[in-house]
């Protein structure tokens, strides 16, 4: 059996892949269909990797171990140099919350079940929040990964069982594939994680398999035509062009995407592998994997930085340049100065596999269960920060370390009783509450729960309002907190019995409105700040804000109860308070520093009025 040749136009299929994966992911609107890059790397790779198995296979030396070790020195390499350079970056750049966020999927990482950690922390891929997560696109590799743990024992055990039956079984496989891969796609509660599966995922690289089995058994030979194959490529450019996110896929897509790149990887020696094997092409695609491994990182870290609108926006144009020059450079860096010299080191294979694996496994986990453990490393920043940006005024020990009934006790030891009811918007005004409490000489208790909407009935709410309607007897004020911004005409008459319910116990009930709602991420804008970029012309309120509290003030004013509103306090310019601290810990929760700061604003005239 003859050696492996080399193909420099497959290395040119490698290069038209990661520029349209890297065009897509800085911008969009750049090449709409740029994610098919990433099934064009399936089909290339699983062509590679079968052609070597099989062949070794045939002849009779195939080596698990050998197989393995030889994957870890071309890909382990550039993915622990990667890893580092992204703990060493999150270090700097990214708040408590995603640099824990950055140890759990390190972890995944290095345990090549990245795709199901992503699929189910992330959800939808093209959503606007995964591309901040700097290890997303690995992904791709633990799918790569889990096909090539599972494609050698396929590949003997039907050899050893069907002798020649390989290729209609990786056919069926295939079907089967991208079967699964439709249904899923389509159907709506599937849809976010059939994008990450390896059983979604394997018809693309089972194309590239049959493909080398076939070549090899001479099932089919390479293409002549030179029509054949020009329109092969042409296909490649018009799918990538005018495929987009909002089509099903993966499924028939992926599909049909794979179709060209089966044809010219068969169109050897045509005018289109000519085109591919020029030599600008041919060195993109020898660098292919560590422009893919590292340009997500950076484009993460840009967004995190300098996007701070909810929506997503697209960066600047300077910052675009930018993350691209520093794309190469560390591209570069990693292919001449840790991938190629570290794949072709001639060591044992047991040095092997503990240099290129097990040493920095451990360093890399350790380091992940440092970010895991103490929460992303909060000493980085100032306290005071840290907690208005984190500690969202859930009922937790370190808020609340009195909790009784689903509740949480604050104020005082006293007699009289507040009592705050309502959901995460009550939750967020713990600390309101609190302050407020002990200016009453008053004990509270506040019976929450984020996600338990006027009408919610699932069992924890339904706990929640039980223990409210249990405990509210004998309070002295009832202030009751929603979302109000999803005020209906249906929910009008569930609040005023709300209202109703709770003026049988105390004549003091109070409303307390929602805080303006903002189109920016509170703490992006702050990071923003705090690594010394201008961001104060991209804070903007929601235009939604007054219309919510108005209808529940006259809600409130019909029922004879108090309305509190604090946008009386909150403005546009409140997001940030001057001294760069976090009011919110999102774009309509009041942070704990803000619950607080909302209090010291607070003027007790119209209150007390309204309590004698």
């Amino acid at each position: 059996m003859s050696a492996m040749k080399y193909r420099p136009d497959i290395d040119g299929l490698r290069a038209i892949s990661v520029l349209a994966v890297i065009l897509f992911h800085i911008d969009e609107s750049y090449l709409t269909g740029g994610f098919l890059g990433v099934d064009f790397f399936f089909v290339i790779s699983g062509y590679l990797i079968t052609k070597i198995i099989y062949k070794q296979k045939l002849n009779n030396n195939f080596s698990y171990r050998d197989f393995y070790i030889r994957r870890a020195k071309r890909i382990l390499p550039a993915l622990f140099f990667v890893l580092f350079i992204t703990l060493i970056s999150g270090y700097v750049i990214l708040l408590p919350y995603e640099y824990y966020k950055l140890g759990v999927s390190t972890l995944s990482v290095l345990v090549f079940g990245a795709n199901m950690q992503f699929a189910l922390r992330t959800g939808d891929y093209f959503s606007a929040n995964s591309g901040e997560w700097p290890l997303l696109h690995t992904w791709s590799l633990s799918v790569e990964e889990q096909y090539y743990f599972i494609l050698p024992i396929i590949i003997i055990f039907v050899l050893k069982f069907f002798r020649t039956k390989l290729i209609p079984f990786f056919i069926v496989l295939l079907l089967v594939s991208f079967f699964v891969a439709q249904t899923m796609s389509a159907n709506p509660d599937y849809a976010k994680i059939s994008y990450y599966l390896i059983i979604t995922r394997m018809g693309e690289m089972l194309f590239g398999s049959i493909t080398a089995i076939a070549l090899i058994d001479k099932v089919i030979r390479p293409f002549r035509s030179e029509i054949v194959s020009n329109m092969a490529l042409i296909s490649l450019f018009l799918l990538l062009i005018f495929v987009d996110k909002e089509m099903i896929f993966p499924g028939v897509i992926s599909f049909i995407a794979c179709l060209p790149v089966v044809i010219l990887i068969l169109s050897k020696d045509s005018f289109a592998s000519k085109i591919l094997s020029q030599k600008p092409l041919v060195s993109i695609g020898l660098v292919s994997f560590s422009l893919y491994i590292i340009h997500w990182p950076v484009l993460a870290f840009s967004r995190y930085i300098f996007v701070t609108e909810l929506d997503h926006g697209s960066l600047p144009l300077i910052v675009q340049f930018t993350a691209v020059i520093v794309i190469l450079l560390i591209s570069l860096i990693s292919f001449y100065f840790v991938e190629r010299p570290l794949r072709h080191v001639k060591i044992s294979k047991l040095k092997a596999s503990f240099y290129y694996f097990i040493l920095p496994s451990m360093f890399t986990g350790m380091i992940s269960l440092l970010l895991i453990t103490s929460k992303g490393i909060p000493q980085r920043l100032d306290g005071d920060n840290f907690k208005a940006k984190y500690s969202f005024n859930h009922i937790d020990k370190e808020l609340c370390p009195n909790l009784v009934n689903l509740g949480c006790v604050g104020g005082l030891s006293s007699d009289k009783k507040i009592i705050l009811y309502g959901n995460s918007h009550a939750e967020h005004y713990y600390s309101f509450v609190d302050m407020l409490a002990n200016k009453l000489n008053s004990r509270m208790e506040l019976y929450a729960s984020g996600g338990c909407g006027l009408n919610s009935n699932s069992e924890k709410c339904k706990s929640v309002r039980n223990s409210y309607n249990e405990n509210k007897n004998g309070a002295d004020i009832i202030i009751l907190s929603f979302r109000w911004d999803g005020l209906s005409d249906k929910s009008k008459p569930t609040i005023e019995q709300l209202i109703s319910e709770a003026k049988k116990i105390t004549k003091n009930v109070i409303i307390l409105g929602q805080p303006p709602l903002w189109k920016n991420q509170p703490s992006r804008v702050y990071n923003c700040r705090r690594l010394g970029f201008d961001c104060n012309e991209t804070i903007l309120l929601s235009e939604k804000y007054p219309s919510y509290n108005h209808r529940i003030r006259l809600i409130a004013e019909d029922l004879n109860v108090l309305f509190i509103d604090p946008y009386d306090y909150v403005s546009n310019k409140n997001l940030l308070t001057d001294n760069g601290r976090l009011l919110y810990s999102d774009d309509d929760h009041l942070s704990v520093y803000g619950s607080k700061w909302l209090f010291q604003q607070f003027d007790m005239t119209e209150l007390n009025n309204y309590l004698q």
